[in-house]
């Protein structure tokens, strides 16, 4: 979840290497989909999941994939500048989630546990990486997989719409 002045925002990105997109009567490898507050906004295919350009034929980049190197959440890189925003639980899965997981996940706004299978949440089996933000950057998957934090001030602050 994101927060712009008063009001958190759950935006959900899935990447899925083996679907399929078409745009102008072309089949492209590779589907993004973006999801705002639970509701589908947007789908597409581009040489990596952040990208907004369409048309391209590439899949994510492996080493990303495999590796979690190189996730940057509110710029490029660090030396690109930062956003200024507060996030809370973030989160990687190891496959694409569907349309009924990012709405269990988003559970009306209500932040639910990422490490327990519930209603149509079921892939807590392929969770990477789950940081809560809760005054400390701790995986609470069980990966224990790092997390760098540029500048932070931690707020306890639960999000709600």
């Amino acid at each position: 979840s994101i927060r712009t002045s008063d009001t958190w925002t759950h935006i959900a990105v899935t990447w899925d290497k083996d679907d399929t997109y078409t745009y102008s009567s072309t089949t492209y490898n590779g589907n993004q989909t973006i999801y705002v507050n639970g509701t589908k906004v947007g789908e597409g295919t581009s040489t990596m999941p952040g990208s907004s350009s369409i048309g391209t034929s590439n899949s994510m980049n492996q080493t990303r994939v495999n590796n979690l190197t190189n996730v940057y959440l509110g710029t490029l890189s660090p030396s690109h500048g930062m956003a200024n925003m507060i996030m809370d639980d973030f989160a990687i899965w190891s496959s694409a989630l569907d349309d009924n997981n990012i709405t269990a996940i988003y559970n009306s706004g209500t932040p639910s546990d990422l490490t327990i299978n519930a209603g149509n949440y079921d892939q807590q089996g392929n969770l990477v990486g789950y940081w809560k933000m809760e005054s400390n950057t701790n995986d609470s998957s069980s990966n224990s997989n790092p997390l760098t934090v540029y500048n932070a001030t931690y707020v306890n602050d639960t999000p709600s719409t």
